[in-house]
């Protein structure tokens, strides 16, 4: 559970990041006519930081998921555990 909320906070602040910088860069060395290199560097950028932040958010969530279902297919195995020490 710990993993998925790091994964889930950390990739997003991490593509966050990179876009902020990478928008940065682009701004820094953006003149009335951006070169063609320039455009496709920011554009590649937008792509890569929208992908770290979908990857990470859909990791997380997956990881959230399965931890919860994890924990309730032991509290389900805990309850009949105790109901057969019980009965024996």
């Amino acid at each position: 559970m710990v993993l998925g909320i790091v994964l889930l906070i950390g990739g997003t602040v991490g593509g966050t990041i990179y876009l902020y910088k990478s928008y940065l860069d682009y701004m820094i060395h953006d003149s009335r006519n951006p070169t063609v290199l320039e455009v496709l560097r920011w554009e590649s950028a937008k792509w890569t930081g929208t992908i770290v932040i979908a990857g990470s958010v859909f990791s997380g969530v997956l990881l959230l998921g399965i931890s919860h279902v994890i924990k309730t297919l032991e509290e389900i195995r805990d309850k009949n555990n105790h109901g057969n020490q019980e009965t024996s």
